[in-house]
């Protein structure tokens, strides 16, 4: 998102229900936040933190895998993404949600890189 590139929770895709979770890997920012988190207790660790995933409203979906977002993103399928999209704060409609998706993943970037750090 381009109002704050650096926000791993916005710009890495947790998966809750995933149907392709190896080594726990669809708890992502898990990953970038607590490398030393045993990929056994991620879950865990996203559970004690999800307090964070929701004031950002991370980018999280339920019951798909990474593959199926793929494919909708390349068929610009808003609603299937919208549809699976988990706001955790249980505010956003299903509107509300394809209009932060297509923000979210609107191609920008200048000659420093998304983050400025180029």
């Amino acid at each position: 998102e381009e109002s704050d590139p650096g926000n791993q929770y916005v710009n890495s895709v947790t998966i809750l229900d995933g149907h392709d979770n190896t080594f726990n890997e669809d708890y992502h920012v898990v990953h970038h936040h607590s490398p030393s988190t045993h990929w056994t207790d991620a879950h865990k660790h996203f559970e004690a933190n999800k307090h964070t995933y929701a004031e950002v409203n991370a980018t999280i979906f339920r019951d798909t895998e990474e593959g199926a977002l793929l494919q909708m993103l390349f068929e610009n399928d808003w609603d299937g993404m919208a549809k699976r999209f988990v706001d955790l704060n249980g505010k956003l409609t299903h509107e509300e949600k394809k209009a932060l998706l297509v923000k979210r993943l609107k191609h920008v970037c200048g000659q420093d890189g998304r983050d400025g750090k180029r």
